[in-house]
């Protein structure tokens, strides 16, 4: 079984970055949304040359990816690092918020 992967992201309130995800190439895109104070996240297949998903909150507890039956593709979570049940603020993310994937060969075993 391979090791999943930290995304590396920051608290910027708009950051985007290149990441090998399962062997293909994606740009995922963070913002934050003064409005709603929360994060938002895009995923863009560079292969494809297309936008996969818009618009994904991060938020706890769930598979950010499950809704959208992308089946090239693990699983990816946010967790919260210190007290386990917050979702990120505006300062929070990439530090004590962390976002992790978890590789198709090893979905269903994230806790």
């Amino acid at each position: 079984m391979a090791d999943n992967i930290t995304i590396s992201v920051d608290s910027e309130p708009y950051s985007s970055l290149d990441i090998n995800l399962d062997g293909a190439e994606y740009t995922i895109t963070t913002r934050w949304n003064f409005t709603e104070s929360a994060w938002y996240m895009d995923l863009y297949s560079v292969e494809q040359a297309v936008m996969l998903v818009r618009g994904i909150k991060l938020v706890l507890g769930e598979d950010l990816l499950k809704p959208y039956a992308l089946v090239e593709l693990g699983e990816m979570f946010v967790v919260d690092t210190k007290e386990g049940d917050k979702d990120p603020t505006e300062e929070s993310l990439g530090d004590r918020h962390q976002l992790f994937y978890v590789l198709k060969e090893n979905r269903g075993t994230f806790i």
